[in-house]
């Protein structure tokens, strides 16, 4: 993989664009989403640096840590709902929340 020059220039705009960008527009991002740290796709985008390969074909994608944590956090939230949708519409009978915990409590006893 290589960075071709078309990738640099993007890049340096990126930054250029990165360090001009008000701080004061994440701030309301943060306050109509009720969550601190809320990252937007838009600003998730600007902090992204491309690899390209040398036909200028986008290969790999470098992110900041703290964006990075971000989007695993939201796909570890996405698959619980996946999951809760997926209880919600399956015929299987549930299993009261007294009996949940007496077979939790149980196996953990026989691991310890």
């Amino acid at each position: 993989m290589t960075t071709t020059s078309a990738n640099k220039k993007a890049l340096k705009d990126a930054k250029k664009n990165k360090q001009s960008a008000p701080k004061k527009d994440a701030k309301k991002a943060s306050k109509t989403t009720g969550k601190k740290d809320s990252l937007t796709r838009k600003a998730l985008l600007m902090k992204a640096q491309f690899i390209t390969d040398s036909s200028g074909k986008k290969v790999a994608v470098v992110l900041p840590v703290k964006a990075f944590e971000k989007v695993m956090e939201d796909l570890e939230e996405l698959d619980d709902i996946r999951l809760f949708d997926r209880a919600k519409r399956s015929a299987a009978k549930g299993v009261p929340m007294k009996d949940a915990f007496s077979q939790v409590e149980a196996r953990r006893g026989k691991k310890a």
